[in-house]
């Protein structure tokens, strides 16, 4: 935030699935959607982006 790192932990991990959770409380979840597409959820700006893998 602001350009300074944010203190948080990550609170759950799977294959698919990465959750980071901030001292806030909000989340940033990562989620694989399928081979060459991750997803990733900010909880603070309740926003999703999508992320395709190309070469």
């Amino acid at each position: 935030m602001n350009d300074q790192p944010i203190l948080g932990s990550i609170t759950s991990i799977s294959s698919q699935q990465l959750v980071f959770t901030d001292h806030f409380g909000y989340e940033l979840i990562a989620k694989r959607q399928a081979n060459d597409t991750l997803s990733f959820y900010d909880d603070a700006d309740e926003k999703n982006y999508l992320f395709v893998l190309t070469e």
